[in-house]
């Protein structure tokens, strides 16, 4: 890979297509998803049926994407810096990272360590429901075609919308504005 090529980092296997289609779309960075969310292995839902879901959303939206495949529930900052600093050296135009909303602790994570491994960091929100939910920076508004095509790659993530506290967030996204939030 040259320089000029954006990167992306997605905690969990969906956040990419739930907060960031629309910039996926548009900006065509290297997605990388940095836990295997394994945790529903009781609900049938291995690590890679998760990974076949994120690889055929991110097809539909015209993006490549690979897997750290970190444990869900694992995330420590020193591994996960460590690991982040095997992509620095390519020269990322941007890097994309989820913002720090004091939300899941996996988000937070990976947004601090995208700050100190990565020059020209730019936030995106994940949430779009309750009290976390921060329409705050530049608002992402999509064009009919970009709605169309999220709602495509969303819909990859059968294990996730069959799961009924998962699908409310699915729902809560569906042609709305997603959010990219400037560092301080």
């Amino acid at each position: 890979m040259s320089s000029g090529i954006n990167l992306l980092l997605s905690p969990h296997n969906d956040d990419e297509c739930l907060f960031v289609s629309y910039t996926l779309i548009r900006e065509k960075p290297l997605v990388v998803i940095i836990t295997d969310s394994d945790l529903q292995i009781d609900f049938g839902v291995t690590a890679e049926h998760r990974r076949e879901e994120s690889r055929r959303g991110c097809e539909l939206l015209g993006v490549p994407v690979v897997f750290l495949g970190l444990k869900d529930g694992s995330l420590n900052e020193a591994d996960l810096t460590r690991r982040l600093k095997s992509f620095n050296d390519l020269q990322w135009k941007r890097v994309y990272a989820p913002a720090i909303q004091g939300g899941h602790p996996d988000h937070d994570l990976i947004g601090k360590v995208a700050f100190s491994v990565f020059h020209r960091v730019s936030l995106y929100a994940t949430y779009a429901l309750g009290e976390k939910f921060t329409p705050v920076g530049e608002e992402v508004s999509p064009t009919q075609n970009e709605i169309d095509l999220k709602n495509k790659a969303l819909d990859c993530y059968a294990s996730q919308i069959g799961l009924i506290e998962n699908k409310k967030h699915f729902d809560a996204v569906r042609g709305k504005p997603e959010y990219l939030i400037s560092p301080q």
